[in-house]
C-alpha cells in the first residue's frame, strides 16, 4: 500500500481485484457508494459448495439478503445488544473464576477460558444452551466447521475461483469439490441439530434467538435449512472472532505494561474495588475503551477484509473501479494509515477521544452495507472481559526456567480467512485477596444467572 497507493488493481485470472488501503478511499468507495458495493463476488467453494448458498456472509445483495439481514438485525442491533449484558457479565464472571483457578497461573494460557466465554455467550443467546467446559462434542464440531470455512474461504485458497472452467472437471479430478461437499453435509447436520433442539425446548426453554426466528420463519419465507444456516453462521461470526480479539487485547496489555497500569488506574478510580465493571460502564472508562479499540485496530481479525462486488463503475481520485470487479478493504493497511493514526504500530489507547461509544471509528468490522451485524454484541463482550481482567489481575510475561520473560510473538497468528493468536503463556496474579474473594462471590451469583440455560 505504501508503494502503490490507496487503490491497487490486481488481475487474478479473469477476476479483477481492487484493494483499498486508505481510510478516505474506503469511505469514498465502500460507504459513499454503499449500494454499488453491497454485493459479494461468487465464491464457488466457500459459498456454493460448503455453504449450499445459504451463508449470509456470501449471499449476493438482493431481496433474499435483505430478508435475512433484517432477521438478524432484530437480535443484533445496538438496542438489542443491551439485552445480552446480563449474560455477558455472568459468563465473564465465570471466566474470571476459571482464570483465578488456573492450574499454573505463572504460565497460564488464557485461550481456553476465553473461548468458553465467547462460545457460551453465543450458544446461550442463540440456542438457549450454554457451554460448561468449552470442549463439548458439539462445540468441537462447530469449531471444526468454522475452521474448514475459514481455510476454504481464504483468498487464494481455491484456484477454481480464478479459473471458473475448473468447475466442470469431474469430481475424481477435483478433490476440492469432494472435501467441500462433505464439509457442507457435516455443517448442515450440525446446524439443523442445534436449531431442532432449540425448537424442541419450546416454552420450557429460556428465551433465545432461535425461538424468535422459528416463530417468524414462515412469514419470512425461509425453510429449515436456511434458518439453520442463518443461526449457525452466528457461531463463527461471534465466537472465534470475538475470542481472537480478546486474546489480542490480552497480548497487547502484557506487552505494553504502562498502558495496562493506566487502564487499571482508571478502573480503580471509576469502579473502585467493591464491584466488577459492567457493560454499562463503557461511557465512564474512556482509556479502557481506547485499549479495546487499539486491539481491534492493530489486530483486525479479518486482516484483508471481506470482498465486495462492484455492480457499477466507480471513480475515485483518478482511479476507476470497474463494474464486476472485486473490491476489498485492506483492514491491516487502513488501520495503520499514518494520516489518521500517527505512530501507527504503537499501542496508544489515548488516541481514541471520540463520542464514548464502542462503535465509533471501528473500521475493522467492515464498511458500507456489509458491516458486521454482530459488532454491537462483540465489542461489549470484549469490553466487559477486558475491564474485568484489568480490575482483577496483573498480567505479565510468563517466565522460562531461568526466570527470563517468555516473549510473545506479535506475528504468531493463524492463517485463514480470520486470523487469531496462536497459544501464548502469560502470568496472571490477583491484584489483591479482596478482589480474588469478590471473583469467587461473583462466580456463585453468575452460576445462578446462567442456570436458566440448558447445556450443550
Amino acid at each position: 500500500a505504501q508503494q502503490y497507493g490507496p487503490v491497487m488493481r490486481l488481475q487474478l485470472g479473469r477476476q479483477t481485484l481492487m484493494v483499498i488501503s486508505s481510510y478516505e478511499a474506503a469511505q469514498a468507495i465502500l460507504v459513499s457508494h454503499a449500494s454499488e458495493t453491497a454485493s459479494r463476488p461468487r465464491q464457488h467453494v466457500a459459498s456454493d459448495l460448503v455453504s449450499g448458498g445459504m451463508r449470509l456472509l456470501f449471499i449476493p445483495h438482493g431481496a433474499r439478503w435483505r430478508l435475512m439481514r433484517r432477521a438478524l438485525h432484530a437480535g443484533l442491533s445496538i438496542s438489542a445488544a443491551q439485552n445480552y449484558a446480563p449474560l455477558q457479565e455472568a459468563e465473564s464472571a465465570v471466566m474470571l473464576y476459571e482464570l483465578l483457578n488456573a492450574p499454573n497461573p505463572a504460565r497460564c494460557d488464557p485461550a481456553d477460558a476465553t473461548r468458553r466465554f465467547t462460545v457460551s455467550v453465543i450458544t446461550s443467546s442463540v440456542y438457549g444452551r450454554r457451554s460448561v467446559t468449552g470442549y463439548e462434542p458439539i462445540v468441537q464440531n462447530l469449531y471444526t466447521a468454522m475452521g474448514t470455512i475459514a481455510r476454504l474461504g481464504r483468498p487464494g485458497a481455491n484456484l477454481v475461483e480464478y479459473l471458473p472452467w475448473l468447475e466442470h472437471l469431474p469430481t475424481m479430478l477435483a478433490p476440492w469439490r469432494r472435501e467441500a461437499l462433505e464439509a457442507h453435509h457435516r455443517e448442515l447436520t450440525l446446524f439443523r441439530t442445534m436449531y431442532d433442539r432449540a425448537r424442541e425446548d419450546g416454552e420450557e426453554g429460556p428465551p433465545c434467538f432461535a425461538r424468535e426466528i422459528a416463530e417468524k420463519q414462515s412469514e419470512m419465507g425461509l425453510n429449515d435449512n436456511e434458518t439453520s444456516y442463518l443461526l449457525g453462521s452466528l457461531f463463527g461470526a461471534g465466537s472465534d472472532t470475538t475470542a481472537g480479539s480478546i486474546l489480542s487485547l490480552i497480548q497487547l496489555l502484557v506487552t505494553n505494561p504502562e498502558a495496562q497500569k493506566k487502564a487499571q488506574a482508571e478502573v480503580d478510580a471509576v469502579i473502585g474495588s467493591a464491584r466488577l465493571p459492567v457493560v454499562g460502564d463503557i461511557p465512564s472508562l474512556p482509556y479502557v475503551r481506547g485499549c479495546v479499540k487499539e486491539a481491534l485496530r492493530l489486530r483486525p481479525v479479518t486482516t484483508g477484509g471481506s470482498p465486495h462486488l462492484a455492480t457499477s463503475d466507480i471513480e475515485y481520485g483518478g482511479y476507476l473501479i470497474p463494474a464486476g470487479s472485486v473490491v476489498q478493504g485492506n483492514h491491516w493497511a487502513i488501520n495503520r494509515d499514518p494520516t489518521h493514526f500517527p505512530d501507527p504500530e504503537a499501542f496508544l489507547p489515548e488516541r481514541w477521544k471520540g463520542d464514548g461509544s464502542m462503535e465509533e471509528g471501528m473500521g475493522s468490522f467492515g464498511y458500507g452495507r456489509r458491516v458486521c451485524p454482530g459488532q454491537h454484541v462483540a465489542v461489549r463482550s470484549i469490553f466487559v472481559v477486558g475491564a474485568r481482567l484489568l480490575f482483577a489481575f496483573d498480567m505479565s510475561h510468563a517466565k522460562d526456567d531461568n526466570g527470563n520473560d517468555i516473549p510473545i510473538d506479535p506475528n504468531a497468528y493463524t492463517n485463514g480467512f480470520n486470523s487469531v493468536p496462536l497459544p501464548f503463556p502469560i502470568t496472571l496474579k490477583p491484584r489483591d485477596q479482596d478482589r480474588a474473594s469478590l471473583i469467587r462471590a461473583e462466580y456463585s451469583r453468575a452460576l445462578a444467572e446462567v442456570s436458566k440455560y440448558g447445556t450443550l
